[in-house]
């Protein structure tokens, strides 16, 4: 299952790379369903973050960790692999991140999750693509009102 999502944001891209590259361990001040995050070294090529989450798509409030295969900064791109935490109707999650210029004030973030389900799980793979899809959703406007708006979107607000 590949799931894209993207979220224009009216801020420069160095600022976007700041809070998704720089502070990759610190997604818990932003992301809802996230309530802690951290990391076990500097922000590089194998190092894992670990997540404590509330809830999110198919995941039940749990600890999984995410390790970084890629952390690219000139090109403003990272991707990391679930490593630990994965519900067990999945296999393999991984994501790819890339910031890009759309203008001097202005820029482009798209994510782009590759899941692999357990053959068991196919037949379920039309709902969960749209739980994950909606909730994915939710998770780019809590982005885009992070950087915008400098504070994380209240959790009360809609998404």
């Amino acid at each position: 299952m590949i799931l894209e999502n993207e979220v224009h944001v009216k801020v420069p891209a160095s600022q976007a790379w700041q809070l998704l590259g720089e502070e990759f361990g610190q997604i818990a001040q932003w992301a809802i369903p996230i309530t802690a995050s951290s990391l076990n070294g500097p922000v590089q090529v194998g190092t894992t973050r670990s997540c404590e989450i509330s809830g999110f798509g198919p995941f039940q409030a749990s600890t999984f960790t995410e390790e970084l295969v890629h952390f690219d900064r000139a090109s403003q791109s990272f991707r990391y692999e679930a490593r630990t935490g994965l519900p067990p109707l999945m296999t393999h999650a991984e994501n790819h991140w890339q910031v890009e210029e759309a203008g001097p004030e202005s820029c482009r973030v798209t994510s782009r999750a590759k899941l692999e389900l357990a053959w068991w799980a196919w037949p379920v793979t039309p709902l969960l693509t749209f739980q994950i899809k909606r909730d994915s959703k939710g998770f780019m406007e809590q982005l885009r009102y992070r950087l915008e708006e400098g504070v994380p979107l209240p959790a009360t607000m809609p998404q």
